[in-house]
């Protein structure tokens, strides 16, 4: 109406431009804001007149954005990562920038983000969260391991009536995908059997202890392969002729026992590798007694019948 005009001025008084406005109700008026363009992208304050009446002395903030630019903007996070797991949900952020390469602050912009190769289908759409400060959460899975085509496009002039996409600095590009399940080939030396043996996990270090001991009590004596096994039994068998002439009993002939060992197996290098048990350099025995105790104790307080437990 021309009975309501809105002054946009900037805040040296300088620049400005009026618009008529529409009176909705006592408390909003509204209109379209008039071209800045030739004034640049800055902020400006907003007065109203009435029925010819001066501009009110309160104003209101609004500010005039330099439009998006594509190839201006940035792209950065883990899921633009060389190596990333097929099956698995990614995300990296999206910075929005303006044609004077500023960081925009609010958001709106169109986004999109295109994946392309690999199958011809199961691809899922990817999700884009706009946190209406200039960045953006992308967020994208792929079904399969292969090489995948990505594109991360802006379209720079939302409120035309084509809408024209352009790509992001660095896009479109290639990433490469591996499988999600990886199979563990296990190497070097595995725990030798013996008469005590113990296992004990540490997930946050990603490894597996086995605590191996000779018992006193354990019966047949520790021997490693059945070559060790033959000269050991026919040097019993010479001890016995040797001293059975004279009716005496022979002495029985006791292999020496090997040392207590712990074994312990890295998953994220799928190597084993072992100590003497006991020595400073490697892992502790646990209190394994305690340990029981302690999960028996959690078993009876969630209610888990003594059977069960």
């Amino acid at each position: 109406s021309p009975m309501v005009q809105i002054r946009f001025v900037s805040a040296d008084g300088k620049r400005e431009a009026n618009v008529s406005g529409a009176f909705q109700s006592p408390e909003a008026i509204t209109c379209k804001s008039p071209d800045f363009t030739k004034f640049g992208a800055l902020e400006v304050v907003v007065r109203v007149s009435i029925n010819g009446d001066p501009f009110t002395v309160n104003e209101a903030s609004f500010i005039y954005y330099a439009n998006t630019m594509a190839k201006k903007s940035m792209a950065f996070g883990p899921g633009l990562l060389p190596g990333l797991q097929a099956g698995r949900r990614h995300s990296f952020v999206l910075q929005a920038k303006d044609l004077g390469g500023k960081l925009r602050t609010t958001g709106l912009d169109p986004v999109k983000f295109l994946v392309s190769g690999g199958p011809s289908d199961g691809i899922e759409e990817a999700r884009v969260i706009d946190f209406d400060d200039g960045t953006y959460e992308v967020s994208y899975s792929v079904p399969s391991a292969g090489e995948y085509t990505v594109a991360l496009q802006i379209d720079e002039n939302p409120n035309d009536p084509d809408s024209v996409f352009s790509d992001v600095r660095g896009f479109p590009r290639t990433l490469a995908f591996a499988e999600a399940w990886q199979k563990l080939t296990p190497s070097g030396t595995a725990a030798r059997l013996k008469g005590y043996l113990r296992l004990h996990s540490d997930p946050a270090a990603g490894r597996v202890f086995v605590f191996v001991k000779d018992r006193a009590d354990s019966g047949a004596p520790d021997y490693g392969t059945a070559a060790e096994v033959a000269p050991a039994a026919a040097a019993a068998e010479e001890g016995a002729e040797t001293a059975g002439g004279d009716g005496e009993a022979a002495s029985e002939s006791k292999a020496a026992s090997a040392p207590d060992m712990v074994y312990t197996f890295d998953l994220p290098s799928s190597a084993w590798s072992s100590a003497q048990l006991g020595d400073a350099a490697g892992p502790a025995e646990p209190d394994f007694e305690s340990l029981q105790a302690a999960k028996l104790r959690a078993f009876q307080q969630a209610g888990v019948p003594e059977k069960l437990a």
